[in-house]
């Protein structure tokens, strides 16, 4: 068997490493010894006789064994040996000096095993140990978002990791007008926990309507990105926010715009024909007034002062109804028709505007017979008016809108 490195006696005395060349000796008894590192060493009494030669093959025993180490249900574990590391599993180690030894294995979130073990010389001595969880896994979705555990970031998005058994503060930031998701949470040795943080959103409300009536349906962009088209009604994250309004044959119009949170914000925009000219003092005004909306109340201006105008028409259905002792009411209702122009005027107020309007309207019907005199006489009249109301149009942001006032005839 090859060793390492021997080193040869003689008679009590080092004289040098195998293989030794040849050396005259005295003739007489002397005391021959071979040691080498992990083998047993050779100890011998030899004669040398005079003239003669004498020739020694020596083969040294081994004093070593052969360890193998693997742990479970997981390897990389640390392995101990008497207290000193000497590798992670699966281990193996062909040349460990026999005897007895103390083997320890370690790994995080694990319970540490040992055990004694007994190396024999040229044998091999196997050991599986086995390793006991210490460990809850969590695992944690916070989409778009930094998650932190006991106030250290760990990941982002989702997360899963091992934590010992034991109580856990957790929490999701994301970057924005979003508040923070916290949860705390206990863990339990062996159990595997799932949760779901969501930062929620901090909203304002939006609330957009265009003038003229041509251009009411005009499409909105935030940031670039279409929410739809007027009039329009939605629930938008606070911050701020590049607006255009875009129709086609009108000029594009763009404003910042600032949502802030738990409050509602009310555009109401007037947007130029692509086809007229206006001064730029006169743009400036009309792409101002907008966004002055929500901070004061605007001025009306020559460009704006009439919101809307056109002629209407409709179908009337009346009769004339009352008591008298000598007339007796046919009861025959009466078909008419109504028609005029009108025309809607801004205020300071978004939500609050004027209609003047003239109108002729057929009202009503009389069919009556006459029971006064001998004969019964059938009467017939109508009723025709000429209107001139003075109209208050109240507009609500999710309901119809409201007329009130006078109703001179």
């Amino acid at each position: 068997m090859r060793c390492g490195r021997k080193q040869h006696s003689l008679d009590g005395t080092l004289i040098g490493s195998a293989p030794l060349t040849k050396k005259q000796l005295e003739s007489g008894r002397h005391f021959i010894q071979i040691k080498a590192e992990l083998y047993h060493p050779f100890e011998q009494e030899i004669e040398i006789t005079d003239g003669g030669d004498t020739t020694m093959h020596v083969i040294l025993k081994p004093a070593f064994g052969t360890l193998e180490v693997s742990s479970s249900p997981e390897d990389s574990a640390e392995l101990f040996l008497d207290g000193k590391r000497v590798g992670s599993t699966p281990y193996k180690d062909t040349k460990l000096s026999s005897g007895r030894y103390l083997l320890k294995v370690v790994k995080e979130f694990y319970n540490s095993d040992e055990g004694e073990i007994t190396i024999s010389d040229g044998a091999t001595t196997t050991r599986q140990l086995q390793l006991t969880k210490n460990f809850a896994e969590l695992i944690v979705f916070a989409p778009k978002s930094d998650i932190f555990v006991d106030g250290e970031k760990k990941g982002t998005d989702k997360l899963k990791l091992r934590l010992l058994p034991g109580n856990y503060k957790l929490r999701a930031e994301r970057q924005g007008p979003y508040t923070p998701a916290e949860q705390d949470i206990f863990l339990r040795i062996g159990e595997s926990v799932t949760h779901k943080l969501e930062p929620e959103g901090k909203y304002g409300n939006l609330f957009i309507k265009i003038e003229p009536f041509d251009a009411g349906d005009a499409e909105i962009f935030l940031n670039g990105i279409s929410i739809g088209n007027a009039p329009l009604a939605i629930k938008q994250l606070v911050g701020e926010y590049e607006l255009k309004s875009r129709k086609k044959g009108f000029l594009d119009m763009r404003q910042m715009v600032t949502i802030k949170e738990e409050e509602t914000l009310r555009l109401d925009l007037v947007m130029n024909k692509s086809s007229e000219k206006f001064s730029p003092s006169e743009v400036e005004e009309n792409s101002a007034r907008a966004e002055s909306t929500i901070i004061s109340n605007p001025k009306i201006t020559r460009n704006n002062l009439v919101k809307n105008y056109g002629i209407k028409g409709a179908l009337t259905l009346a009769n004339q109804n009352f008591e008298s002792n000598n007339l007796f009411n046919s009861g025959i209702m009466r078909i008419g028709f109504n028609a005029g122009v009108f025309i809607e005027w801004s205020s300071s107020a978004s939500f609050f505007t004027f209609i003047t309007q003239i109108e002729y309207v057929q009202k009503g019907r009389g069919d009556f017979i006459n029971m006064s005199g001998a004969e019964a006489k059938e009467t017939s009249f109508r009723l025709d008016y000429l209107s001139i109301p003075l109209m208050c149009k109240l507009s609500l942001p999710s309901f119809p809108y409201f007329l009130l006032g006078p109703r001179p005839d």
